[in-house]
């Protein structure tokens, strides 16, 4: 599981309609977030089929689906609200936080992120 951070979509060639983010040796255009496998359950119960974003795409583990700014602005807003529930199981906590300041930073950069299930 893992999250890429968009830093710039300049020089990202295209794939269909996404940009197809470099990882690896790609300093400076993409940041990269591994994240342990023990969450997929949580975020495809939690993130996938809750949130609106995320909802109507084929997000599913295995699969990657890029979301651009727009995306991002929507996604946390809705993770704002998940995160001022004071019952938030501690594991979905940490995965929002990080994923809330990912969507806040490609929404500053007008870039976007990806998320690999």
């Amino acid at each position: 599981m893992r999250f890429l951070l968009a830093l710039t979509l300049e020089g990202i060639p295209p794939y269909g309609s996404r940009p197809n983010l470099p990882v690896g040796i790609a300093e400076g255009k993409v940041e990269e977030y591994l994240l342990p496998v023990k969450y997929r359950d949580l975020m495809d119960e939690h993130f996938v089929y809750e949130c609106e974003v995320t909802r109507n795409s084929t997000l599913d583990f295995g699969d990657t689906e890029y979301y651009d700014f727009h995306q991002c602005e929507q996604m946390s807003f809705w993770l704002e609200k998940r995160l001022s529930r004071k019952n938030l199981n501690k594991d979905l906590r940490k995965i929002f936080s990080l994923l809330k300041t990912l969507t806040d930073k490609a929404v500053e950069l007008k870039t976007g992120i990806e998320i690999e299930i």
